[in-house]
């Protein structure tokens, strides 16, 4: 009897363990994917043009957005993804550098572009339609790269489904 406790004991214990890494690595990877960047592609009517995106997918990375961020490089945005298409409004609240929000509809069709919105205000900036993403990018570049309404951005379908409220 006292074998099987001994045994019951260790593969306890080993399952405790392995139990603990699991978890403690899946923390890691999760805190690495929000602090991570990601190729993400616009297709203009002349050429493609590739930044590296953070992804937003939570309501408090969403929330949080690029509140507090003081520099960014052209090539760097903001890629917020939904788990459904519906009308988005976004707003600066604490944000200190000028943004273009390109508003993305669920079939990659940018839908609508507020562009060089001023810092540091309140004031809603809706999509024209019902979009699923919304790409955030420095002021002033989507009409000096020439992305326009209508252009397409396709948004993995891996990244949509990890998308939650």
């Amino acid at each position: 009897m006292a074998f099987f406790i001994g045994s019951f004991m260790q593969h306890s214990m080993r399952l405790f363990f392995a139990l603990s890494l699991l978890c403690i690595n899946s923390f890691f990877v999760q805190a690495q994917e929000k602090e991570s960047y990601f190729p993400l592609t616009v297709k203009t009517a002349e050429k493609e043009v590739t930044f590296q995106v953070r992804l937003a997918l939570d309501r408090e990375t969403r929330a949080q957005g690029l509140m507090y961020v003081k520099e960014m490089p052209d090539t760097e945005g903001m890629l917020f993804i939904y788990p459904n298409e519906s009308k988005r409004s976004f707003w600066m609240r604490n944000t200190y550098i000028s943004l273009d929000i390109i508003y993305i509809k669920r079939n990659g069709r940018i839908d609508s572009i507020q562009k060089n919105v001023p810092t540091l205000n309140d004031d809603s900036r809706p999509s024209e339609g019902k979009v699923m993403s919304v790409l955030e990018i420095k002021g002033g570049l989507s009409d000096k790269l020439g992305i326009k309404v209508g252009d397409t951005i396709k948004v993995p379908l891996s990244w949509r489904l990890k998308a939650q409220w």
